[in-house]
């Protein structure tokens, strides 16, 4: 069995599930586990990039639950409602059908972090460092992951590799800086400095050696860290104090690909990555684990595309609305950002369509509120066929654009009480908005991070 560990409290329940769904969905059934273990046998495209050259563990010394095809998902919390955990168990119960896997929940009690810092107002970043209590003693690897990720391709080959007595298997993270000072709380201890160059990983993907975990007493050293330096980035600063180079095993860039990899990429002048521009070049192209990591969350509107011109929150969206358990709270989270509507182009052009339709006429535009509303509260990804047949294929590009992003922010600015004008304005609003466009000025554009998935 392939144990996987999440720390998510009742609010990113949801997201779980989509993270978790991604796993099972992206698993390739015509393959067993044993297969892993056989020389180029998943080289993934013939790239140097993939885990074919990585040294793997010998199989026939693996436990018998080891060898065990199917996954435990650990989502270990505070608190999981009763409502959650039946929506949970039905998840698993459907998943299952397609590979074997169950979710188990751990509650933590976090009144041994206080004192220390919060993260998004609570300790759950800290849950990791307890991960071995919670996995049987006869398991060696145990894979944490950031909630804030989807899973393109099959994640078993990961347990499949040998650490050689290394703590944990990471991806090195992106750099963010020239230097990264980190200062002591107390006088005794000196201030530790990373730089440019040194060796710095994210925590988000981590391939856990827990018998190593255990014995160099990681969780102990994590804590001592964070109480006597001043950390940015919490958790992973102190992991990385602690867990040094030489006891990492480095795996490749498509296990932790962050979502702003594809726009850092484009930068002709400065290859700012700290793999081989032929590694960052194939995981852009094939994926394992995607992260938005950072403030572009999937579920709120991502500003990214792929090499295909592919929003990259169409890639979760797709995965979350084929969650039946967690359809309602996905839905109202997708409501909550406007963002969220101009990832999907064919829906767009269809709005755009429909009011260029009514500032045809006087009434039209008086309709407009009423037209704008029902197009958004109908929205339903499974109608995209007739989106398309229903847009005005004649339609200026970035006509369509200006008219759907300020149908959107009127949309999103409904309920709140001191912008609702904005909203039952709209007939004005829209009319200065065709006005502008008559006359070259289209704001949206320079305004709108989406505006390129429109012209393309």
């Amino acid at each position: 069995m392939f144990h996987i560990c999440f720390a998510a409290n009742e609010s990113y329940i949801k997201y779980t599930a989509v993270l978790i769904t991604s796993i099972i969905k992206s698993t390739d059934t015509s393959k067993k586990f044993k297969d892993f273990f056989e020389t180029n046998t998943h080289t993934q495209n013939a790239n140097r990039a993939s885990l074919a050259s990585y040294k793997k563990r010998d199989y026939s010394s693996l436990s018998k639950d080891e060898q065990s095809e199917g996954f435990i998902f650990h989502i270990l919390s505070d608190f999981v409602s009763e409502n959650s955990r039946a929506k949970l168990a039905n998840l698993a119960k459907e998943l299952s059908e397609i590979y074997p896997c169950e979710i188990q929940i751990h509650i933590c009690d976090d009144d041994i972090f206080q004192g220390l810092p919060k993260l998004g107002g609570n300790y759950l970043t800290y849950f990791r460092f307890f991960i071995p209590n919670f996995i049987p003693e006869n398991t060696k690897l145990c894979l944490h992951l950031d909630v804030d990720m989807l899973v393109c391709r099959d994640l078993r080959e990961l347990f499949s590799l040998d650490l050689k007595g290394k703590v944990v298997g990471v991806v090195k993270d992106l750099p963010n800086f020239k230097s990264h000072m980190l200062h002591s709380k107390h006088s005794h201890n000196d201030d530790i400095c990373f730089y440019a160059d040194d060796f710095y990983f994210n925590a988000g993907v981590m391939l856990i050696n827990l018998d190593e975990w255990q014995r160099q007493q990681i969780k102990q050293k994590v804590f001592d860290c964070i109480r006597n330096y001043k950390l940015k980035w919490h958790e992973q600063d102190a992991l990385n104090i602690v867990i040094q180079k030489e006891q990492v095993v480095v795996l490749p860039f498509e296990y932790n690909l962050l979502s702003e990899s594809y726009l850092r990429v484009k930068d002709t002048k400065h290859f700012n990555f700290n793999y081989p521009r032929q590694e960052v070049e194939f995981a852009l192209l094939y994926p394992v684990v995607l992260h938005f990591s950072g403030y572009y969350k999937a579920w709120n509107g991502v500003p990214f595309m792929d090499n295909e011109g592919k929003n990259l929150g169409l890639y979760w969206w797709d995965m979350a609305w084929q969650i039946p358990s967690f359809k309602s709270e996905l839905k109202k989270q997708f409501e909550k950002s406007v963002d969220n509507y101009l990832i999907y182009k064919d829906f767009g052009f269809f709005v755009a369509s429909l009011i260029n339709e009514h500032t045809k006429s006087f009434l039209g535009y008086l309709k407009m509120p009423f037209v704008v509303w029902r197009a958004f509260k109908e929205f339903d990804l499974t109608k995209n066929d007739d989106y398309v047949a229903k847009a005005d294929t004649n339609l200026d590009k970035n006509l369509a654009f200006e008219l759907l992003y300020t149908a959107t922010k009127a949309w999103g600015r409904r309920k709140q009480s001191e912008k609702v004008f904005q909203f039952i304005a709209l007939p004005y609003k829209i009319y200065r908005a065709k006005c502008r466009c008559q006359k070259g000025n289209f704001r949206a554009q320079r305004k709108s991070v989406y505006h390129k998935l429109y012209i393309t």
